[in-house]
């Protein structure tokens, strides 16, 4: 009978470290990263309430021009002031001030 003498096995020579594999990412995760980098920054500024006011404002400016125009001389007392001849400009000024006094 015959006997093999066991040989000895080699020692496995240790890899040389290389970059980790990266997991495929998926298409949602890919769409994740492109909304991150390419979302424009939007910022929210508030404003007074004295900007929701501008139909007030429009209207007055009208209507002083209007005044200016074909306003009448009237005195009063020392100083003469124009005044407006026709009553709707007072009349329309003030439906618009109550508008948006009630809507605001």
């Amino acid at each position: 009978m015959s006997t093999v003498t066991p040989q000895p096995q080699p020692q496995a020579q240790p890899q040389p470290l290389t970059q980790p594999q990266t997991v495929a990412e998926t298409p949602h995760q890919q769409a994740v990263h492109f909304a991150e980098e390419n979302i424009a920054e939007r910022r929210i500024y508030s404003h007074s309430n004295l900007f929701y006011w501008w139909p007030v404002w429009a209207v007055g400016y009208v209507m002083a021009f209007l005044t200016w125009f074909n306003g009448g001389a009237v005195s009063f007392g020392n100083h003469t002031e124009l005044v407006a001849q026709a009553g709707w400009i007072g009349v329309v000024f003030t439906v618009v001030l109550f508008l948006v006094i009630l809507m605001w």
